[in-house]
C-alpha cells in the first residue's frame, strides 16, 4: 500500500493548529508531526499538562474545540494524538530541537517518542503568542518576531522582570532596531520555555508601522496620533538596551 510522505502543506497545517492552541491559552510542552511505519498519513502528536490534568477526554475536548475554529487545513480529529508531560515524546523532542534546527527527524532514526516511524518534523516553541490569532485577521501583515537569548547561566533567573524588559512591554521600536525600521515593533514582552531553558524576547512586527491606520481616500496607510493629545497610538521607546541581552555579561576578572 502506498503512504504519504510529509509535505511542507502537512507541517504548516500543524503550525496553524498549534498556534491557534497558543492562542487560545492551551498549554503546549512538546509537538511533532510523525509519520508512522504502516500508517498512510501523518500524525500531530502534541504533549500538554492538560492530559495529566484534565484528564484525556477533557484534553481532547479543549484541544479540538480549537482545531474546529480552524478553516482549510488537512487535520481532523483522528490525525491528532495527545500524550501527558512524562511521555517520552517530550524527551526526544527537545533532543531533536538541540541537535537538529530545521525540524526534520534524520532519516535513519527509526524510532521516536517510543513509536516507529518512517519519518517525522519536530515543532520549535510555539511562536504565536495569545491574541496573536486575531492581531493577524486585523493586519494580515503581522507577524511574529523573536529574539534569542543566552541560556543559563548568562542571565540572572528573574531576567524577564528586569526594568529594562518590563518597561518596554507594549511600546514599539522608536529607532530602527535589528534590521526593522521605526515604529514597526511591537514589544510583547519575555518569553521562557522551561523544557529547553528557551529564553526569548517577543515581538509583533508589522511593515506599515504600529502607529498607522489605513486612509480609504489615499489607499494608503498614514501616522496618526490622538487629536487631545498629539501623542502616537503606541509610546515609542529606545529598543537598544534589549539587543545588549544578546551578550552574556563580561567575566569578572581575578
Amino acid at each position: 500500500m502506498a503512504t504519504a510522505a510529509l509535505v511542507t502543506r502537512d507541517i504548516q497545517d500543524g503550525q496553524r493548529f498549534l498556534d491557534q492552541l497558543a492562542s487560545e491559552g492551551i498549554p503546549v510542552r512538546a509537538a511533532s508531526l510523525l509519520k508512522l511505519q504502516n500508517r498512510y498519513k501523518p500524525s500531530l502528536y502534541i504533549a500538554t499538562p492538560l492530559v495529566d490534568q484534565k484528564g484525556v477526554t477533557q484534553a481532547y475536548r479543549d484541544v479540538l474545540r480549537a482545531l474546529g475554529s480552524l478553516e482549510g487545513v488537512w487535520l481532523a480529529p483522528t490525525d491528532t494524538s495527545l500524550v501527558g508531560e512524562n511521555h517520552p515524546l517530550v524527551r526526544d523532542v527537545v533532543a531533536v530541537r538541540t541537535r537538529h534546527r530545521d525540524g526534520h527527524l534524520p532519516p535513519d532514526i527509526g524510532t521516536f517518542g517510543g513509536m516507529a516511524v518512517e519519518e517525522g518534523y519536530v515543532y520549535p516553541p510555539s511562536e504565536a503568542f495569545p491574541g496573536f490569532n486575531l492581531l493577524k485577521q486585523r493586519f494580515p501583515s503581522a507577524e511574529v518576531f523573536t529574539i534569542d537569548l543566552p541560556g543559563d547561566p548568562a542571565l540572572p533567573p528573574n531576567w524577564g522582570f528586569h526594568p529594562t524588559v518590563i518597561s518596554r512591554v507594549s511600546k514599539v521600536n522608536a529607532q530602527e532596531f535589528e534590521g526593522k525600521p521605526t515604529e514597526t515593533l511591537y514589544f510583547v514582552g519575555p518569553r521562557y520555555s522551561r523544557d529547553d531553558n528557551r529564553k526569548q524576547l517577543v515581538f509583533a512586527y508589522r511593515p506599515e508601522g504600529w502607529n498607522t491606520l489605513y486612509d480609504g481616500k489615499s489607499k494608503e496607510w498614514k501616522r496618526v496620533v490622538f487629536e487631545e493629545t498629539n501623542q502616537p497610538l503606541y509610546e515609542p521607546a529606545d529598543f537598544t538596551p534589549l539587543a545588549e541581552l544578546k551578550s552574556p555579561p563580561a567575566a569578572a576578572s581575578a
